[in-house]
């Protein structure tokens, strides 16, 4: 049986028994782990990578991550071998190989190593990278995917607790080159911390700082950088305020005073838009980006001050435990069920494969030690709904390229959209985007569909999903755009042809295309 079909038919089996609920939305049972889940991401095959901790949930990610199987439920504990402490690192996946990059760590005085670790998505192995290290020492920087596959990093803090200032380009081909010309000296004003990075829809980096209000834009065309203040972020917000690409070139960030906030990074200057209230300041949430556009506030604390006098949230009294979700289309945020556990500082959120959110994590430091996880079931997952299926679909595709899907409907499907797999740390999701994608009927059973182009929908692991009218969104089919073969799958080339489009899309293709037909 393909890895796919074995999805499919492990998930209904899972959804026909169902949870057990406590809260109405989350189950009653919170499900145990081998280390706290600092940082989390989906990987190629559909399981969750996750690590932080030491096994006895201490701070120090030490020699220990833990592989957990979202239809199963069961976890890998496992140990490396590379002596690097990979407690507050960054992760993005490689699209050469569908491994992912483990950058920076841990000196072991809250200092930053220049040690880059390979994460086998196929053997689980968790190695030295054999492209050697970054030029720079970090801690807390943030990385995320090109358009050209390299992978970008800025930020953290080096081994003698200085501000990294200039950031790195990692190439598949080549290893690390610095950017001298990109030096962000507006880092060593304590905003080392996870700066707010994102690639909009022109390539540009556009990176947001939450110590101060300057907005920076990176080009990295000419080899060395090139780095100018673009806009001025118009509130502020703590070090541990969320972030994340709802959709093309849109930013969603929480403020200071429980404020939600959109920004336009597509232009030449960032345009800001206060569309919401969420309550409560609401610090270590994790975000998480629903099938059908809506984001998922998980976790976090109310307070920026904890009883220690400490500002890294970790007070229990003060834990926001419901969950919030914001429709970016008319801007509502509706107030759901209470999970059962403070998800306080080194939480994490994500959203799964089958359309549940994973909400883990809180601890080292903290009054909870939390080494488990809870599951959060938004409404399109009521039993009684019947959920659309897509029940063939390529496994890897190219940016901009047009491609069928089979599925149980076609003349049910009102929306296809793709969500892209991205690392979970510290409130940050960098990599995390979800495309409205543009598709057609063709029979009752084929969807022509149009991916997006290369700045848009960047190199990764990608969700797709198909909606129906009723706003329930299918199982999610795991697809690679502009990466490695995924593993547990593979493409017919016998199944490549060239397509004349039909009828007209909302945004038809100008052009014939490659499609891998199923």
């Amino acid at each position: 049986m393909k890895f796919a079909d074995w999805f499919l038919v492990s998930l209904s089996v899972l959804l026909a028994v169902g949870p057990t609920f406590g809260d109405e939305g989350w189950e009653r049972n919170v499900q145990k782990l081998g280390v706290i889940p600092i940082h989390a991401m989906v990987v190629p095959g559909g399981k969750v990578f996750m690590y932080g901790t030491d096994d006895q949930g201490e701070q120090g990610g030490g020699l220990f991550y833990d592989i957990w199987d979202p239809i199963s439920g069961e976890h890998e504990l496992l140990k490396h071998k590379t002596k690097t402490n990979i407690f507050c690192t960054t992760l993005t996946m490689d699209p050469s190989t569908g491994n992912v990059l483990v950058m920076g760590g841990d000196n072991g005085d809250n200092d930053g190593v220049k040690d880059v670790l390979e994460f086998d998505s196929t053997t689980h192995e968790l190695r030295k990278h054999p492209l050697g290290e970054m030029h720079y020492a970090r801690w807390y920087g943030t990385s995320v995917n090109l358009a050209n596959g390299d992978v970008f990093i800025i930020g953290g803090r080096d081994e003698k607790g200085d501000a990294s200032v200039i950031p790195e380009v990692w190439s598949p081909d080549g290893g690390w080159r610095e950017l001298p010309g990109a030096e962000l000296l507006d880092l060593e004003r304590k905003n080392w911390w996870y700066p707010h990075t994102f690639v909009n829809s022109n390539g540009k980096i556009i990176v947001i700082l939450h110590r101060n209000t300057n907005v920076y834009q990176i080009d990295r065309t000419d080899g060395r950088g090139r780095v100018q203040k673009i806009g001025e972020k118009p509130f502020s917000s703590n070090k541990l305020g969320a972030s994340i690409m709802f959709d093309v070139d849109k930013v969603m960030i929480l403020d200071d005073d429980g404020g939600l906030w959109v920004v336009d990074i597509g232009s030449s200057e960032p345009s800001w838009d206060r569309v919401a209230k969420i309550k409560t300041l609401r610090i270590n949430a994790g975000l998480s980006l629903l099938p059908d556009g809506r984001v998922a506030i998980t976790g976090g604390t109310a307070s920026a001050v904890d009883k220690d006098g400490g500002s890294i949230g970790v007070d229990e009294d003060a834990a926001v435990k419901y969950v919030q979700i914001w429709d970016p289309r008319t801007n509502d945020v509706h107030k759901g069920p209470r999970q059962q556990l403070a998800r306080l500082y080194h939480s994490s959120g994500l959203i799964l494969p089958d359309g549940r959110v994973f909400s883990g994590g809180g601890g080292a430091p903290g009054p909870l030690v939390n080494t488990n996880y809870e599951l959060f079931y938004p409404e399109y997952l009521d039993v009684s709904a019947e959920r659309p299926q897509i029940l063939k679909a390529p496994s890897n595709i190219d940016a901009g390229d047009v491609f069928i899907i089979r599925v149980d409907d076609a003349d049910a499907v009102m929306k296809v959209t793709a969500t892209k797999s991205g690392g979970m740390t510290h409130s940050r999701n960098a990599d995390a985007r979800w495309l409205n994608l543009d598709f057609i009927v063709l029979t009752s059973k084929k969807i022509q569909v149009t991916a997006r182009e290369i700045n848009v929908m960047l190199p990764g692991l990608w969700m797709l999903n198909t909606i129906d009218a009723d706003e329930v969104p299918s199982v999610a089919h795991l697809m690679g755009v502009s990466m490695a073969p995924l593993p547990h799958s593979s493409k017919d080339t016998s199944l490549v042809e060239t397509l004349e489009p039909t009828a007209e899309p909302t945004k038809a293709p100008t052009e014939t295309r490659t499609v891998a037909d199923y």
